[in-house]
């Protein structure tokens, strides 16, 4: 068999064989009650054969505040396997043998005080924790043949329930519909509907608060559909959209994935 006939059946061969599907952690988005504790669970698909991981996790501090990370279901894993870092981010490292998790299976989970105000909002976001004053602290995760493999995350969310400020009178006149589909990757519909004409803002904010896209138009009587495209935001994550008016606001989570 000669050299070409050699090279074309090992291109064929790099084609035909499935590539292992990629580790994803991510964590649950839940609502909780003012005053109360919030437990968010941070759990995994594809886990299969991984002998080692790393990740760092950060929140708004003026919303919930850091109890402990508990119940984990890594093998030999607790206490010392996570610590808060000088930025106030929660750090989990573990090692151990090769290690397969069932799909959508609790990694562990973190608590939670709820500190903030009713209708207050934070992500919990996966991401590396640089130190300049040590040894950079960067997402990792290892298979069983010692190679680092890459991670994808899906951040999750804590939501504080409480009454709508100034949202009564908007929302005797208009819907906002929860956005379609949801979470998406390419685009998302969101349908308004109203009964009488209003001037209206929609606007989309990121977990910060800050404005990342903004449509002003007047609204007349029926539906309106808005079509968000992956194109009109910047990163994957969790975003609020709204719409405002001289009666008040009303809001609603959407969620991002690349």
């Amino acid at each position: 068999m000669n050299k070409e006939l050699l090279l074309y059946f090992a291109l064929l061969l790099w084609f035909v064989v499935p590539l292992g599907a990629q580790p994803t952690i991510f964590a649950s988005q839940i609502d909780v009650d003012p005053n109360g504790t919030a437990e968010v669970k941070v759990m995994a698909r594809d886990f299969d054969a991984i002998i080692g991981l790393q990740f760092a996790v950060e929140w708004d501090e003026s919303v919930i505040e850091f109890i402990t990370a508990k119940d984990f279901s890594l093998p030999l894993a607790g206490s010392n396997n996570f610590n808060i870092s000088d930025s106030g981010r929660l750090r989990i490292r573990w090692n151990g043998d090769a290690h397969n998790i069932d799909d959508n299976a609790v990694l562990f989970t973190i608590e939670f005080k709820v500190i903030g105000n009713p209708n207050d909002f934070t992500s919990v976001h996966f991401r590396d924790d640089p130190n300049p004053n040590s040894t950079p602290f960067v997402i990792e995760a290892i298979d069983a043949n010692s190679s680092i493999i890459n991670l994808t995350f899906e951040d999750g969310s804590v939501s504080i329930n409480g009454p709508m400020s100034n949202t009564n009178a908007l929302e005797t006149i208009a819907i906002l519909s929860q956005n379609a589909p949801n979470p998406f990757d390419n685009q998302t519909l969101i349908t308004i509907e109203l009964n009488t004409t209003q001037d209206l803002e929609f606007v989309v904010l990121n977990t910060l608060g800050q404005e990342i896209l903004k449509r002003t138009a007047k609204y007349t009587v029926g539906k309106h559909h808005i079509v968000i495209q992956n194109k009109d935001l910047p990163t994957a994550g969790i975003y609020i959209y709204k719409i405002r008016g001289e009666q008040g606001e009303i809001s609603k989570k959407m969620f991002f994935i690349k």
